[in-house]
């Protein structure tokens, strides 16, 4: 009974465009960068978004794709051209 009370609490914060902090519980504005109370950030680092990994581009050597940022291949060690 007690979780569908806090499916209940959530939806209703959903609702009220009130997100809360995974960290330290405390209720944040949808769309906040950072909790207001411990810095928590809500947003992935860069490194974690997925846009890059569609620009792949293929090993000369191993014929393995890599990130097209990629200055080396990190299965084989070729250094691509820059």
């Amino acid at each position: 009974m007690a979780e569908a009370g806090f499916a209940q609490k959530k939806k209703q914060d959903i609702m009220k465009n009130i997100i809360k902090c995974p960290k330290c519980s405390a209720d944040n504005a949808v769309g906040a960068l950072r909790c207001g109370r411990c810095g928590y950030s809500f947003v992935k680092p860069e490194e974690e978004f997925t846009k890059e990994e569609d620009e792949k581009k293929k090993c000369p050597v191993c014929s393995e794709d890599n990130l097209k940022s990629a200055k080396e291949c990190k299965y084989c060690g070729y250094k691509f051209h820059v």
